[in-house]
């Protein structure tokens, strides 16, 4: 018998080929990514460089247009963008959904509101709606009265309107101002 002096355990064994596929393959894929990101960052590098041509052409334009009014025209013009920026920043701080989940908390039983709407000045809201009674009525103003989120309730209007479901009911529209949170 011939004594066997190869150990294959300690002798790796794998395919060349393959792996050198696979390692081609590899690279290849690696450099056709590189080349497509290479040449995406050179089109937003372009798109980069338009987009600040037109900026500096509308500026231009802004400047010309900006030269030929007379400086009073300009200062009101500034006012009221201040005036209207001024307005979005206090209706922008409104916590609205606070002041809906508060008005649900003191609405009384038997009342519902049918619109609720902030005012003119943006301080308040307008609140339209149903109730069974006066007495009902009544109640939801002292609540807004002595909630400390809202403040000088105002009964604007008050009718009686048959509702066959509910018999008689009264429609009212409240204004109330909000207190800043």
């Amino acid at each position: 018998m011939i004594p066997l002096t190869l150990n294959l355990a300690t002798n790796p064994w794998y395919n060349r080929r393959l792996v050198t596929t696979v390692l081609v393959t590899a690279v290849v894929l690696l450099v056709l990514l590189a080349a497509a990101g290479g040449g995406m960052l050179l089109k937003r590098q372009q798109e980069l460089q338009q987009l600040r041509g037109e900026i500096r052409q509308l500026d231009a334009q802004l400047a010309e247009r900006m030269a030929g009014l007379p400086l009073k025209e300009l200062g009101e013009h500034w006012r009221q963008v201040a005036a209207i920026n001024t307005v979005l920043e206090r209706h922008n701080n409104q916590h609205w959904v606070q002041r809906l989940d508060d008005l649900e908390k003191l609405l009384p039983d038997g009342i519902s509101f049918t619109r609720i709407e902030p005012d003119n000045k943006g301080h308040g809201l307008i609140l339209n709606g149903r109730s069974r009674s006066f007495a009902q009525l009544q109640l939801l103003l002292e609540t807004l009265a002595k909630s400390g989120r809202f403040a000088e309730p105002t009964l604007v209007t008050h009718s009686v309107v048959p509702s066959a479901e509910q018999g008689n009911q009264l429609q009212f529209v409240v204004a109330v101002r909000m207190v800043a949170l």
